[in-house]
């Protein structure tokens, strides 16, 4: 494998005319995965204009545009910058999913990352900083351009010069750089308008989204399976048309198997996309049945998802509404190949989203109302979080579910009214020792068993993985849903809370609710 693995730095041009931002944002993107990727090495910020020969500067201190002989030994000394942040390198092989994931965020892809700022106006310009990959110094360069108005650059520009006098490039030299500057197909274009930490996640989405690409084009073998014997292709004996039959590879080594982990998982960018879709389609749903008069949605709509047993907590109903809702989640389950996952488990509880602080109390009123008991209500994201003790636990299939959790929204942050996830504890590890609320071995399992190129991909959320007690893993499941894996059950959680002063158990009186 070691032919295989050439050079692994991916250097990232950040581009742009004076007062785009590139330093700013690229130093930000650098520092944001070296948090992301602990595994890997550190990101290198190489400044372009630190790069440039005194003659340049005083010609732009004049006012004196660069022309492109002044600009070649520029570049030049850039080039060499590159080549001198890339050895090392290649000692960087992408982790083992486990492992990795025990540090940081996995990390399927590995290498260094070259952060570059650098005006890189003409498309010569850039040919000549690209020749680096060329010469198979580092794996690749990406340029990324960073999109601001013309108005805006000179308002940055003349700020900059109010603060920091001695830099060189002033507003004089702005419309130069503006008509020199060429956009074509190698230049990734990135809004940047807006707060700094808008544009950082921009750039920031552009990154990742790139390095997947890079990958595919020139693909790593997966550190469970021996490389192949030279670079990847067809053997004589296999179908070249087996993709079109065959919608999902399999080989690990294959590009075209990096190209359907994209597809499935998408970037964080694509995946707020589709949760503001489906919020907007949400909201105007809710406004057109207002209008018609309606409270509630009627049951013989044509979306399960607004059948009254989705959204309504009500004593009377509850095994009823619990189990219908379990059933729809078994099916998303099933459509990501977890149901394996319950086998031994136990579904210690599921939950119930409030649109309202108002819906919250009178939720939890209506639970203690109907005899169950409020275990115990913690603090959470700054607002509450009660769990339900049922007095007597749902069945569903071959499980009790029992315990119902009701969050009260974050401020600002309304969620949809209904049954949103069920939480699985995994009690025991492989060699059936019980777990206890500290540590993450068997969740960095579960996610590895569930990670390409086995099965199909799963997009974990890991945030919960930061828990010091009963540490989590979710993923959403689409359709309003969503499930959890951690240690231990919610109730041996709470009571845990309780004894070490860390949650209370509220006196809830009974109220009638309309």
């Amino acid at each position: 494998a070691a032919a295989y693995q050439v050079k692994m730095s991916r250097v990232w041009i950040i581009m742009g005319p004076a007062g785009s931002g590139k330093s700013t944002t690229a130093e930000k993107v650098s520092f944001e995965l070296k948090r992301i990727y602990k595994n890997r090495p550190a990101p290198v910020f190489i400044e372009g204009d630190d790069h440039h020969p005194p003659e340049n500067k005083a010609k732009m201190s004049q006012g004196i545009p660069l022309d492109d002989a002044d600009r070649a030994p520029w570049l030049e000394a850039i080039k060499v910058a590159i080549v001198q942040a890339a050895p090392g390198a290649e000692e960087s092989k992408p982790q083992h999913p486990y492992l990795e994931g025990k540090a940081g965020m996995i990390d399927p892809i590995g290498g260094k990352d070259i952060f570059v700022t650098c005006s890189a106006l003409k498309k010569s310009y850039r040919d000549t900083l690209a020749s680096v990959a060329e010469a198979d110094v580092v794996k690749s360069v990406r340029f990324i351009c960073l999109k601001v108005t013309d108005d805006e650059l000179r308002s940055r520009l003349e700020k900059r010069q109010e603060t920091d006098p001695s830099h060189p490039f002033g507003t004089a030299l702005l419309q130069s750089q503006l008509e020199t500057l060429e956009i074509t197909d190698d230049v990734h274009q990135v809004d940047g308008a807006g707060e700094v930490r808008k544009v950082t996640g921009r750039v920031l989405n552009a990154v990742l989204l790139l390095s997947r690409l890079i990958m595919a084009d020139k693909p790593f073998p997966h550190p469970n399976v021996p490389g192949p014997k030279g670079l990847y292709k067809n053997e004589a004996n296999q179908d070249p048309e087996r993709y079109v039959k065959e919608p999902y590879p399999h080989p690990p080594h294959d590009p075209k198997w990096n190209q359907y982990y994209i597809d499935r998982l998408g970037i964080p960018e694509k995946i707020e996309k589709d949760k503001q879709r489906k919020k907007e389609a949400w909201e105007k749903e809710k406004k057109e049945r207002l209008l018609k008069g309606e409270k509630d949605p009627r049951p013989e709509h044509k979306f399960w998802y607004f059948h009254p047993s989705t959204y309504r907590i009500e004593p009377e109903t509850l095994d009823e509404d619990v189990c219908k809702f379990m059933d729809r989640w078994l099916i998303a389950m099933t459509a990501y190949r977890l149901v394996p996952e319950l086998e031994n488990r136990v579904i210690d509880h599921v939950c119930y989203r409030c649109e309202t602080e108002e819906q919250y109390h009178d939720a939890v009123a209506l639970m203690v109302g109907a005899g169950h008991e409020v275990a115990g209500t913690s603090i959470i994201g700054g607002r509450p979080i009660s769990t339900i003790r049922l007095k007597k636990p749902i069945k569903w299939k071959k499980w009790e579910i029992p315990a119902v959790e009701i969050p009260m929204p974050k401020p600002g942050r309304p969620k949809r009214k209904g049954w949103e996830h069920a939480e699985v504890a995994l009690m025991t590890d492989g060699d059936g020792k019980p777990l206890d609320f500290k540590g993450t071995d068997e969740l960095e399992k579960l996610i590895y068993r569930h990670q390409m190129p086995r099965g199909m991909p799963v997009p974990w959320d890991r945030k919960g993985m930061d828990k010091d007690i009963n540490a989590e893993v979710s993923t959403d499941l689409g359709s309003y849903m969503c499930v959890k894996f951690h240690n231990r059950p919610l109730l041996e959680v709470v009571e845990y809370e309780l004894a070490h002063g860390m949650a209370q158990k509220p006196e809830w009186e009974y109220r009638e609710v309309d």
